[in-house]
């Protein structure tokens, strides 16, 4: 049965088609795989496969104090001064603010950050930490070496800022990381990949920030780096820094991570939306829904396995309904059921929802933390939507995206994820 409020479960209701259906929805899309965009995708998802069981890496941490004197980045590895406060809208108790979104995705995220600008990933890697210096408390670089699916050499930072809770360091403690990624690959200026993710970061950690010391649990925000790789950034994190540094050592438990990947496309038009037939085929009743909706590209999808990570998809939910923002966005639930410890089969078979930074979760490699770790994608199905069926990882992924539509849909997101951080940590 469909509920009758503008949040769609992929467990709700029942599929209405019949086998044969489901495979010719399944024809109709693959025949999208034509477009530019989805066969960009379709590489790069067999790259994160293949490193989620194949990768090395090695990384080494760098502790900084917020608000030290400026320094380069690249040779200190201290953090220059945030810019006034003024340069940005602060907390006036009206939410995410749209006027940051757009002039955070034009002023730092609109242009290629990788290897061939060295320089100009610096500048945004400094951006990023002196953003997390001003707002939380404790801020680490962490450097990593890895070997990527092609076992080539990878060099890579994250980006850490830490917001303690009242139980920090302490048993009682139960950690949220709210992260995105910040590389893109060479020629796109990954505006919507993944410049949509890190301004809603930005914004995120903002509004947060007020309760800094008054939630129960410890917040970690992170920049992910080198995910256009292989995911070897959230890797490097998960297993190098979240489980030895923050878990392990104090016997914290883990509440979730949440991961946002390309979230500023929102497209009502018929037909704008595809689905990959991997997703089709073990999930038909979004398939069903999709149909019914005559393919809109209307949505946030929410990315989950089914019954691993369910409060998080709870506490989403949950807060979507409460806040109610805006009517023409809906919220879909992509659930398969992926098994709590994948195998490189199951991940090849599952490989459309391992596509992003929360795969490193699910796949954690760390021998000494046997615990589940839940996370969840919150995403607009990227290469699967509109136009990034032709941009996805192309040059055409700019300015152009932004739009005041686009604009409302990431601030729906980013609230909607603040109301859900604070209710998960009992405020």
């Amino acid at each position: 049965m469909m509920i009758l409020i503008p949040v769609f479960c992929a467990i709700c209701f029942l599929p209405s088609e019949s086998y044969e259906q489901t495979e010719k929805i399944v024809e109709a899309n693959e025949s999208s795989d034509r477009e530019q965009g989805i066969k960009n995708s379709n590489f790069h998802v067999e790259k994160i496969v293949k490193s989620l069981h194949n990768s090395e890496i090695l990384s080494n941490l760098v502790d900084l104090v917020p608000r030290s004197s400026a320094q380069s980045f690249s040779s200190q590895h201290q953090i220059d001064d945030e810019p006034s406060p003024s340069h940005y809208l602060l907390n006036k108790g009206d939410g995410c603010s749209i006027s940051n979104l757009n002039r955070t995705l034009r002023d730092i995220f609109s242009k290629p950050r990788n290897e061939k600008d060295e320089e100009y990933k610096n500048h945004v890697r400094q951006n990023i930490i002196g953003r997390f210096a001003y707002y939380s408390t404790q801020t680490h670089i962490q450097h990593f070496d890895a070997r990527d699916s092609s076992d080539n050499l990878v060099k890579g930072v994250n980006l850490i800022g830490i917001m303690p809770g009242l139980n920090y360091n302490q048993p009682l403690d139960s950690l949220l990381v709210i992260g995105a990624h910040y590389d893109t690959t060479a020629l796109t200026p990954g505006v919507n990949d993944n410049g949509s993710g890190m301004a809603a970061l930005f914004e995120t950690v903002r509004l947060l920030s007020p309760k800094a010391g008054e939630l129960n649990n410890t917040l970690i925000f992170v920049a992910f780096d080198q995910e256009e790789k292989g995911c070897l950034g959230s890797m490097a994190f998960v297993n190098q820094f979240l489980i030895p540094k923050e878990l392990n050592r104090h016997g914290a438990s883990f509440t979730g991570a949440f991961i946002m990947d390309m979230i500023l496309n929102f497209d009502p038009t018929s037909r704008s939306q595809v689905l990959p037939s991997d997703m089709a085929r073990v999930l038909p009743e979004v398939s069903s829904y999709l149909r019914k909706n005559k393919y809109a590209g209307d949505f946030l999808g929410v990315i989950t396995r089914r019954g691993h990570d369910t409060r998080l998809w709870d506490a989403y939910s949950r807060s979507w309904n409460k806040l109610a923002l805006y009517p023409e966005h809906k919220l879909l639930l992509m659930d398969p059921a992926i098994p709590r410890v994948p195998t490189f089969f199951s991940n090849y078979r599952y490989r459309n929802f391992v596509r992003s930074d929360h795969a490193a979760f699910w796949n954690h490699k760390n021998a000494n933390y046997s615990h589940n770790m839940p996370a969840v994608l919150l995403t607009d199905t990227g290469p699967y939507r509109g136009v990034s069926r032709a941009c996805y990882h192309e040059f055409c992924d700019d300015l152009t995206h932004i739009t005041q539509k686009n604009l409302e849909f990431m601030k729906h997101a980013v609230d909607v994820l603040a109301e859900t951080i604070l209710g998960l940590s009992a405020y």
